[in-house]
């Protein structure tokens, strides 16, 4: 899996696109927002072409992409619990944390793969 660093960003791309998914058939009120997710989802699975042609540039709009995508999920969690309705906090901490833990172990494996390179290793 770490010498095909696409394979990351499509199972990535697809469990955004997932629980975004989940996340807006889920609520009666259809938030628009709760469609992010899965438009980084597709931009990922778009730019997955490109890692693939080792595409250096693209590899580290990726890895920032999804860090930042982690990071505010991550966030989205945490102040989910704000929520009153005990069923929507449960769906929205549930549904962010998920996509949050996705994108920080995509990242890590981004990450190693490039600490890999860059000493030599073979993968």
């Amino acid at each position: 899996m770490f010498k095909k660093p696409h394979l990351i960003t499509i199972v990535n791309g697809f469990i955004l696109i997932v629980a975004g998914l989940f996340s807006f058939f889920s609520n009666p009120e259809r938030p628009f927002t709760a469609l992010i997710a899965p438009a980084v989802g597709i931009i990922l699975l778009i730019l997955s072409i490109y890692v693939k042609k080792a595409n250096k540039t693209v590899a580290h709009i990726v890895a920032g992409l999804t860090l930042l995508f982690a990071i505010q999920t991550g966030y989205m969690a945490i102040t989910s619990t704000k929520v009153e309705d005990m069923e929507k906090r449960n769906r929205r901490v549930t549904v962010f944390s998920i996509m949050s833990l996705s994108c920080l172990a995509a990242t890590g494996l981004y990450g190693y793969r490039f600490v890999k390179i860059k000493r030599g290793d073979t993968l």
